[in-house]
């Protein structure tokens, strides 16, 4: 079904038949939420405790008892992916967000100048048809934000977020709509007080906050099917409703909180079915702008103003700098936004526009008229006019390989401009927000997370601590929410490395240019105690670390010369030793980094094991456990685990994938696999899973999947794999996402965050 609350939506929902196959299905779906009471159908129910009282509102029943539901909220997380929808409240002070995932946030500032105390709140909403969002004024400003939501079963949700001085907040659901309701749209007014909805059954409707319904308008012959809302900051919005059968658009007046008819509709002609992009009200309520072009691909426009109280049409004209279809926005009653998506925009006057002649007796065009987007006199404005060109932030449309918009993407609102401030989603900073309150310059703020970029991290020996390192920047953290304040330190280079030598100490290996060095750090201050220069022929290959007590172990590591010897670092009581060639009578109990080569992995195999034939089936990933085992799989999607031993060979069924990483736990009664599923070769869109295997059992005790980021393929690819010292916790690391799994179980422990919103205000650029 398409929304109607989407910017360009191509489907026209055509009235009674839409609603009455709505309205089965929407019995449908109550009878089976009858039969299976307590099953959840949303992600609201999900995370939706009872402690309070919900209720479901009726059209002509009123509201009934449903359940008290309320939850918890977590300070939200830098999205995993771009985000998709940018939704203000009236006041253009808060917004909502959704990324491609699902994912629903609550920004609660926009315009702060500050974010080191800014938080972003998850909100327990997952894939929403429509949302909206207001705030109050006065005392509850900032604390209280009303939120109206459409799920996937049609159920319409109505809530508050209530945040406290700490930026904690919870969500209170304080009535529905039930799916043998359905809706087209939901709003929440300003002051957060009042509800507007437009049903599936073409009744317009107004509720208070605790579900009353305080008017509908419900005539013979009026069949609304879309909104068009415009101010309404701390008064009533200006409204006017979309008909079909034929198209039309009504004025609606709010006062005294009833709803009424305003003069007569108008109707009008747009190229493609009505849609937020196309269709858009003034602020001031008087004038209906509609969007058209000529053809599909081409840079003229044009847009027809529509007095709603019946005066004369107007057409204003010009032309954009892309054939991308412009996003139109009211800036203020005399000024619209034509957004190209590439970065660029134009302002337009509407002084600029003039009422078309009448067309004479002869003209070819008789049947359309001047105000038609081919007709001679658009297509002379076009040429005459010259608009304000503008820069904006962007671009807000992410063009394929053949420069064009995919369809998709016109779903979703990635700009609109609330009460004078544009927001937009930049598609080259996918998980930002950009707030423009003056689009006649170029200065703007840029909200959004600190960019997570783990490398590689690493456990403490009992897991319960973790060390995060991205690029130039370290973390220490306990694995368990609030058990220690995080630190975090810079250090300049890139990880090669890192490991725990004991409970408060880490050992980090860094590079820069053909230079590896060697840090310890204190892991309750962040401080580095010492750094040694290693010993390289080429550069660092390969390295691993045995620890032989607390404080005490040894780094290997194996120089990217094949013909350099093993060499190792001693860590004694917690500091840096000596820097040396390995001895080779020490080789044997570091294979899992001696043998580099697929002909030298083979051939130790026959040596282990020499009743099996290794060259029938082609090797794939290998590694060993400190014990001489080895685990092995094999080039096909369908592959097993093999565990190689003096005893035999034992093969172990994996999920379908192939084999992309493996790890031994220190010892070797566990082992960690990670798969990958593809289509093909150049396939970007790989599932990722880690599986742990009970290696002394056989046995798979659980998979979970990897975050997946097909916006850089090449990252994603690449997985690391971390034991804690004892084996109980699996650590991973890809595509700039880090996690913490009990080995046992596979439940989540935890996940690198970013809980900060950074603000980055982008002054506009001088000329000297």
């Amino acid at each position: 079904m398409a929304n109607p609350n989407n910017p360009n939506s191509n489907t026209m929902m055509l009235a009674k038949s839409g609603a009455l196959g709505l309205a089965l299905l929407g019995l449908s779906a109550l009878a089976c939420q009858s039969l299976n009471q307590g099953a959840s159908a949303t992600g609201v129910d999900d995370a939706m405790s009872d402690v309070g009282d919900t209720e479901t509102a009726e059209v002509d029943a009123g509201p009934e008892p449903r359940g008290p539901r309320m939850a918890e909220l977590d300070w939200g997380r830098a999205p995993e992916g771009r985000l998709t929808e940018v939704v203000a409240d009236p006041r253009a002070e808060s917004a909502l967000t959704l990324d491609q995932h699902g994912t629903v946030m609550l920004w609660p500032q926009l315009q702060a100048a500050d974010g080191s105390q800014l938080h972003a709140l998850s909100l327990p909403i997952f894939e929403p048809r429509a949302m909206s969002i207001a705030k109050p004024a006065g005392a509850d400003a900032g604390r209280r934000y009303a939120i109206a939501h459409i799920d996937t079963t049609n159920t319409g949700h109505f809530g508050e977020v209530e945040v406290d001085a700490e930026g904690k907040g919870r969500y209170v659901e304080r009535f529905t709509l039930p799916p043998s309701d359905p809706l087209f749209e939901v709003h929440a007014l300003d002051g957060g007080e009042r509800y507007l909805v437009l049903g599936i059954d073409h009744v317009l409707r107004l509720y208070d906050r605790t579900g009353k319904l305080l008017s509908a308008l419900d005539e013979p012959g009026f069949g609304p099917w879309q909104i068009r809302m415009a101010g309404g900051v701390g008064e009533a919005p200006e409204l006017a409703v979309v008909l079909a059968q034929p198209l039309r658009i009504q004025a609606i007046s709010l006062a005294d909180d009833q709803l009424r008819r305003v003069g007569e509709p108008q109707p009008f002609e747009l190229d493609r079915g009505p849609n937020q992009n196309d269709l858009a009200l003034s602020p001031d309520g008087k004038t209906i702008a509609g969007l058209r072009r000529p053809k599909a691909k081409t840079r003229q426009w044009s847009v027809e103003l529509i007095d709603l109280e019946g005066g004369p049409r107007k057409l204003i004209a010009g032309r954009t700098t892309t054939l991308v279809r412009p996003r139109m926005h009211f800036v203020s009653a005399t000024q619209l936004l034509l957004e190209h998506g590439d970065g660029r925009g134009t302002l337009v006057d509407l002084s600029l526009a003039e009422v078309p002649p009448h067309p004479e007796p002869r003209e070819r065009r008789d049947e359309v008229g001047d105000l038609h987007p081919d007709s001679r006199f658009a297509e002379r404005m076009s040429k005459r006019l010259s608009h304000t060109r503008v820069k904006l932030p962007g671009p807000t449309e992410e063009q394929n390989w053949e420069r064009r918009i995919d369809d998709d993407q016109f779903e979703r609102m990635h700009a609109s401009v609330v009460n004078g401030v544009r927001l937009a989603l930049d598609q080259k900073k996918p998980a930002r927000v950009v707030v423009d309150g003056d689009v006649a310059t170029e200065g703007h703020l840029d909200l959004g997370f600190p960019p997570i970029d783990v490398r590689m991290g690493a456990l403490s020996p009992e897991g319960e601590e973790v060390a995060w390192a991205q690029r130039y920047s370290l973390r220490f953290d306990a694995v368990a929410k609030g058990r220690r304040e995080a630190v975090d330190r810079s250090h300049g280079a890139a990880p090669e490395g890192m490991f725990y030598v004991s409970r408060d100490r880490a050992l980090l290996v860094t590079s820069t240019s053909s230079r590896y060095y060697a840090s310890l750090y204190d892991t309750a201050t962040g401080e580095a105690l010492v750094t040694e220069r290693l010993e390289v022929d080429w550069g660092v290959a390969q390295l691993d670390y045995a620890p032989s007590a607390d404080g005490s172990g040894l780094m290997v590591y194996r120089d990217s010369k094949p013909s350099s010897p093993l060499r190792s670092l001693a860590i004694v009581d917690g500091k840096l030793g000596e820097n040396a060639a390995l001895p080779k009578a020490e080789y044997e109990a570091w294979e899992g980094i001696r043998y580099n080569y697929k002909e030298s992995v083979l051939g130790r195999l026959a040596e282990i094991d020499p009743d099996l034939d290794w060259s029938e089936r082609e090797l794939d990933e290998y590694t060993a456990d400190r014990q001489g085992r080895w685990y092995l799989t094999f080039r096909s999607m369908a592959t097993d685990l093999a565990i190689v031993s003096a005893e035999g060979t034992r093969f172990v069924e994996l999920p379908p994938g192939q084999g992309r990483e493996l790890e031994a736990s220190p010892d070797g009664s566990l082992v960690a696999v990670v798969q990958f599923r593809s289509n093909g070769r150049f396939d970007v869109n790989e599932e990722l899973q880690v599986s742990v295997i009970d290696s002394e059992a056989g046995e798979r005790l659980w998979s979970q999947e990897l975050f997946n980021r097909p916006d850089d393929p090449r990252r994603h690819r690449s997985v690391e794999l971390e034991w804690s010292g004892d084996g109980a916790r699996l650590l991973t690391v890809n595509a700039g996402d880090g996690r913490v799994f009990d080995a046992r179980t596979g439940k989540q422990l935890r996940e690198r965050t970013s809980e900060y919103i950074e603000v980055v205000e982008v002054k506009p650029e001088t000329s000297e």
